[in-house]
């Protein structure tokens, strides 16, 4: 431990052993909490500011504001930098709170654990993670049971709403494999959506998606629609994902050949693939160019995870023309993630000249779903 002083390893205990109990803590902070999975939202006492847009660690109390702006200018840490966001407090005031809730009155002299106490502290700590773990794969393994569960989306309003809200061009697709239908899309004829800020609960139809990762279905991505299918449903949040989804993808077509990916790994298959935000985006991209495979992130910040598979060629990951600071970052952060990762082909990025994203410009014109391929395909000539 050499080069750290006493105090570094006071407070490295301290965030452990707060670690050990986050919604304790939370609740000795004043503010309420909501379990959500493996992790869990906290509530502040009502002001203007949304704070449910915070999600928090229950393994180590780290944590992030999806949305930022807060007025105190913290928008992610650790469990200290929590402190500060809840209380309003300085870095050495956050400190001194956690030092008095562990019940450390004298923070001038410290005598850091001993070998026998610093591996009880360990084993704790890798109990509460193994606890965490066998949680969250319950739940997947409940999710991917009642998405197979469901019916296919083909056929229903859910396809409705892709072909005529969405105006995406299926029929593309026919050529491609024997149904002409992303195979990970089912339709939930009655699904309830919760109002995270009131607390409303409604039930709506919903395109249900099986989320990836690997050789496993980890969670669901829903979108709640109108009854007609005319539209998502009007409802504060109409798009959510369900289950221990970071790094997982909506695999919605396998391109070329139409192959599975242990199936294209068995005939050593490598096609080309794009890779976005919402499965409308890329839905529209692989009608263009049906030979790719398609997989959407279901949200921005999850393309960063996406693991580039050995069965992948070149990949294009679709950028969408939002202008939004937050958004740009986020998109630029996730191509440096895919750049530094190991792959076996060749990374490009794409944005549409027209147009929030690719569907909405497949939806100007209906002759742009051939420009939208020529351009596509031409990537690699720039």
């Amino acid at each position: 431990m050499a080069g750290f002083s006493n105090r570094d390893l006071q407070l490295a205990e301290a965030k452990d052993k707060l670690a050990l109990d986050v919604p304790k803590f939370i609740e000795y902070l004043g503010a309420d909490w909501q379990k959500a999975g493996a992790r869990f939202i906290f509530l502040q006492p009502p002001h203007a500011y949304n704070e449910t847009s915070t999600w928090i660690s229950l393994r180590d109390g780290s944590w992030k504001d999806e949305v930022g702006g807060h007025p105190s200018g913290i928008d992610r840490g650790d469990i200290i930098a929590l402190i500060q966001r809840i209380a309003g407090k300085s870095f050495v005031d956050a400190k001194q709170i956690a030092f008095e809730y562990l019940g450390w009155t004298d923070t001038r002299t410290y005598t850091p654990p001993s070998p026998e106490q610093r591996a009880e502290y360990e084993a704790i700590k890798a109990a509460r993670r193994r606890e965490i773990q066998a949680e969250r794969d319950q739940k997947s393994s409940k999710l991917f049971a009642y998405w197979r569960s469901l019916p296919p989306a083909q056929g229903t309003i859910a396809e409705t709403y892709l072909r005529e809200a969405r105006r995406i061009p299926l029929d593309r697709l026919k050529p491609f494999s024997k149904t002409g239908f992303p195979h990970s899309l089912r339709f939930e004829a009655v699904s309830e959506h919760k109002d995270e800020r009131t607390g409303e609960l409604t039930d709506w139809p919903a395109l249900v998606g099986l989320v990836s990762r690997g050789s496993q279905g980890i969670g669901l991505h829903r979108t709640w629609l109108k009854p007609d299918g005319s539209d998502k449903a009007p409802v504060d949040g109409p798009k959510k994902m369900f289950g221990q989804v970071a790094g997982g993808t909506i695999r919605l077509w396998f391109g070329q050949g139409d192959y599975r990916p242990s199936e294209a790994r068995k005939r050593g298959l490598i096609v080309p693939g794009c890779l976005g935000e919402g499965i409308e985006t890329v839905l529209s991209v692989v009608c263009a160019v049906p030979e790719w495979r398609g997989e959407a992130a279901g949200s921005l910040g999850n393309i960063g995870n996406f693991e580039w598979p050995d069965y992948y060629g070149d990949l294009t990951l679709l950028r969408e023309n939002d202008q939004k600071p937050q958004a740009v970052a986020a998109f630029d952060k996730a191509i440096a993630s895919a750049a530094a990762r190991p792959r076996p082909g060749n990374l490009y990025e794409h944005a549409p000249d027209q147009g929030d994203d690719h569907n909405t410009y497949i939806r100007l014109d209906p002759d742009n779903i051939d420009r939208l391929r020529e351009q596509l395909l031409s990537l690699k000539d720039c």
